[in-house]
């Protein structure tokens, strides 16, 4: 005996059992669950590349500080020379004036000595003369 099955083909019948909702629950889950796996997937990378686009910027930032301080340091090491050329200048003139007013003090020494060795020798001969008293300076007592 075979058994036949009768389908009337104007007739659009579903049948839901619990088994059907079960399978339909089931899936319907299943793809919310990959769907939300994709979403966090998705979410992770674009984190990802925002952070690589921080670092980008961040090591261009980096670069950029680097060269202003190469060249802050070129322009410190040019200023520090600079000014060890005019220290040396502010020294070799100070000891210049010191020695010309050595020099200075020297000759005026030395034309005081002449000038009072000259009075001297005039002060002995008015006294020679006798009309001149000498006086005592302060060296002459010693």
């Amino acid at each position: 005996m075979r058994n036949f099955i009768a389908v009337n083909p104007n007739s659009v019948t579903i049948n839901f059992n619990l088994q059907t909702v079960s399978i339909l629950l089931s899936a319907s889950v299943s793809l919310s669950v990959l769907i939300g796996l994709i979403i966090k997937t998705v979410s992770k990378f674009n984190a990802l590349e925002a952070e690589i686009k921080n670092l980008r910027e961040d090591l261009n930032t980096v670069n950029i500080s680097t060269q202003k301080t190469e060249i802050l340091q070129k322009e410190y090491t040019g200023l520090d020379k600079r000014l060890d050329l005019h220290v040396q200048d502010y020294l070799n003139r100070v000891e210049a004036v010191n020695l010309i007013c050595r020099q200075l003090d020297e000759k005026i020494n030395h034309k005081f000595g002449r000038v009072a060795a000259s009075m001297r020798d005039v002060e002995h001969f008015l006294q020679g003369q006798g009309v001149f008293k000498i006086r005592e300076y302060e060296h002459d007592k010693d």
